[in-house]
């Protein structure tokens, strides 16, 4: 199995995606923050041997780096990763990008930065997000979607991308009604996929999750038929689904509006469950993860519906 670290530079996001606690909780992350931060990142990024590195925010590329010290050493940061990449001291790179910026002269700075100074090796990766619900606030947050998806391609095509997909009910009533087809997707935006179950995000629970955003939390029959149909129709993607991201790394360094924390995610929980800093994350009789109790209508644990159908 690879090594890998995660790096959470900060929560400060300007997206305001309705499900999502970064924009309600951190619109703002002060300087001084972000400057410790990349401090943080570049000591740990220099020391760590390993195999993957993940960059995840908040958001970079939106106004977030346009402090002159803070745009310094993001970019230090980046070309550590880069060099690692470059000398074969770690396998694959990947960060986050929201990628709605009707004018993302960041991202293509961005771009840009890695076409000179990458030489191919490894895996560099941009990971952003589509939801059929709550992503996007306007037709237009979509189309810049589109649009930058499009550009990382024109601009540094060895870049590769790969989207996650919460699986909404919305989501899913689309795709049981032939609104959506994921192969489809993938081609047209030269993307990977994952799909990924259901959280509360901001809110107290499901429940009041589903009033704030209704639509949002699946229902259980639906979301049954939905993985019959995507085993059938497309089982590729039905192998990647309820992918839960909280798996992405060993170890977790983050600093936000409230400190820093050094988070050991080796520390499992149940069934090949990493251990979160989250009281909603407990351990259930099947041996899965609390956070997989995520039907509106039910308390059943979606994992095992999934390994269920898979399992037929």
């Amino acid at each position: 199995m690879r090594k890998s670290i995660q790096f959470e530079l900060w929560h400060e996001c300007n997206n305001l995606c309705k499900m999502c606690f970064l924009g309600l909780e951190n619109r703002i992350t002060p300087t001084e923050t972000k400057l410790q931060s990349l401090k943080d990142a570049i000591k740990g990024a220099k020391s760590f041997e390993g195999d993957v590195i993940a960059i995840i925010g908040g958001e970079f590329f939106q106004g977030q780096i346009a402090d002159s010290e803070v745009h310094l050493l993001f970019y230090d940061f980046i070309k550590i990763v880069i060099d690692k990449l470059n000398n074969n001291e770690i396998e694959v790179a990947w960060v986050t990008a929201t990628l709605t910026d009707k004018t993302p002269k960041d991202l293509i700075e961005f771009l840009n930065f890695v076409k000179e100074n990458w030489n191919g090796n490894g895996e560099l990766l941009i990971c952003t997000s589509y939801d059929t619900i709550g992503r996007f606030h306007t037709e237009q947050k979509k189309l810049n979607w589109e649009e930058n998806m499009q550009l990382i391609q024109q601009i540094e095509p060895r870049i590769g991308l790969n989207t996650t997909m919460i699986l909404t009910n919305d989501l899913i009533k689309k795709y049981l009604n032939n609104e959506i087809n994921f192969l489809e997707f993938t081609t047209k935006y030269n993307t990977g996929l994952m799909i990924k179950h259901p959280n509360s995000g901001p809110y107290k629970n499901l429940q009041d999750m589903e009033k704030a955003l209704p639509g949002f939390v699946p229902e259980r029959k639906k979301a049954l038929h939905f993985f019959k149909k995507l085993k059938l129709k497309e089982p590729y993607i039905f192998d990647i689904c309820v992918f839960n991201v909280n798996r992405r790394a060993d170890e977790c360094i983050k600093r936000n509006n409230n400190g820093y924390s050094y988070i050991d995610l080796r520390d499992k929980l149940g069934t090949n469950e990493y251990a979160l800093e989250d009281e909603r994350n407990q351990t259930r009789e099947c041996g899965h993860s609390t956070l997989y109790q995520c039907y509106i209508d039910s308390d059943a644990c979606m994992k095992c519906d999934f390994l269920a159908i898979r399992d037929e």
